[in-house]
């Protein structure tokens, strides 16, 4: 994987260092199960992070989708927050945004609120997508 700073972005009202990020050829990639089909994508993306250098968004796109999985894109967003838990500060998935479009052109969009105690605490939990029809 290839890390690279962007700058700064805006989040809300939050201004925070945006970093971009692509795998490596040969680095493996992203496992995608799409309509009883499964493959592995390259995948490029960006970051953004606060003043203590915490996950506040990722973003990440499939590259070279295997055609048997038939799609032309597939783009997953996650927002991340800070909450308190038995008096400690601990960063968890807070929403995730999935859009996918298939061969015929029709786009598929999820959105997936976290609840607390019920979140995967994944800073990469990317990876584990599965987009079933």
């Amino acid at each position: 994987m290839a890390i690279e700073p962007k700058g700064s972005a805006r989040l809300r009202r939050e201004l925070l260092t945006q970093y971009e990020f692509h795998s490596l050829d040969g680095s493996g990639g992203w496992r995608i199960s799409y309509s009883g089909q499964a493959g592995t994508a390259a995948e490029e993306g960006w970051f953004l992070v606060d003043g203590n250098r915490l996950l506040r968004r990722v973003s990440v796109s499939a590259l070279d989708i295997p055609e048997n999985l038939k799609l032309i894109g597939l783009r997953a967003t996650i927002d991340y927050a800070t909450e308190v838990i038995a008096g400690r500060r601990v960063l968890l998935p807070n929403a995730a945004r999935t859009h996918a479009t298939d061969q015929s052109g029709d786009r598929h969009t999820s959105l997936s609120p976290f609840i607390i105690g019920v979140s995967l605490p994944l800073i990469r939990c990317w990876r584990f997508l599965t987009f079933e029809r």
